[in-house]
């Protein structure tokens, strides 16, 4: 699977916290501010398909043909992966998926998380992949995670 990097698409509003003490007691908001963005690109290769049709048992036959639709799930995995990244030790929650087009094997996606809610250490995001050609919308939802200190220190 060709994955980049997550980035940070909005102004931080992090504060650093100055003792391991403190960030004990840090929340959500110490960590994103609402509106903040995070992207990351991705496309899936017929072996990416293949593993995954083999963990997850799905022997649909339209994920095994020559031009192979990238099964939804698959898809929306690049979600958790952006809070995993740009979060080490966050737990993701929950996620709520719409599967609204169909992607197939080698095509470009963006996946967007926009932070909508913060409620002590946890965020809801806004979920959003789109067809790198198209700019069509393929997946969307909503996700919700315990964070934890992003990669660049902030508690």
């Amino acid at each position: 699977m060709a994955m980049a990097m997550a980035t940070r698409c909005s102004r931080s509003v992090c504060t650093a916290m100055a003792s391991s003490t403190a960030s004990m007691s840090c929340t959500s908001r110490d960590i994103v501010a609402i509106g903040d963005a995070y992207v990351k690109e991705a496309s899936f290769t017929p072996e990416d398909v293949k593993q995954f049709v083999h963990l997850t048992g799905d022997e649909n036959p339209i994920h095994q043909k020559a031009v192979a639709l990238v099964p939804g799930w698959l898809t929306a995995s690049i979600f958790p992966s952006i809070i995993g990244s740009e979060f080490p030790g966050s737990l993701y929650l929950e996620q709520s998926v719409r599967f609204k087009k169909k992607i197939y094997v080698g095509e470009g996606l963006t996946a967007k998380l926009v932070v909508k809610r913060v409620q002590g250490r946890q965020a809801v995001f806004d979920t959003q992949c789109f067809h790198d050609d198209t700019g069509e919308v393929v997946v969307e939802g909503e996700a919700r995670a315990l964070l934890k200190q992003g990669k660049g220190g902030k508690q």
